[in-house]
């Protein structure tokens, strides 16, 4: 995995461990710890297409752009999925999956704030 993406992935793994550990006993801790699973899991699937792309021996704009479109759709697809599966297999509440999934996000944001600025 590329070292900026592994530092995100463990920043957002730190960020699943604070909040859990912060709200373990004002919410459902299995539906925020889903959301934030959630939102792991989408950063480890852009993981694993960089790394397609980058041993990839004739990369050229079209083979790129696909990529792109595939990715991007991959990933809204994953997120509808699982959060659905979390809502309607597993039971959780949405509110608590969604404040998970936002706080992984928002770790994936800052983490990218903080590695590209430093």
């Amino acid at each position: 995995m590329h070292p900026e993406l592994a530092r995100i992935a463990s920043l957002q793994a730190a960020l699943v461990i604070c909040s859990l550990v912060v709200s373990l006993y004002v919410v459902p801790v299995s539906a925020l710890a889903y959301g934030c699973f959630v939102s792991l899991s989408n950063t480890l699937l852009l993981a694993w297409r960089y790394k397609q792309g980058k041993y990839r021996a004739s990369l050229n704009a079209g083979w790129a752009l696909r990529q792109a479109y595939r990715t991007a759709i991959e990933r809204y697809m994953l997120i509808v999925f699982l959060l659905a599966v979390g809502y309607k297999l597993l039971g959780f509440l949405p509110l608590w999956m969604l404040a998970g999934f936002v706080a992984g996000q928002v770790g994936w944001i800052l983490a990218l704030v903080k590695f590209k600025a430093g």
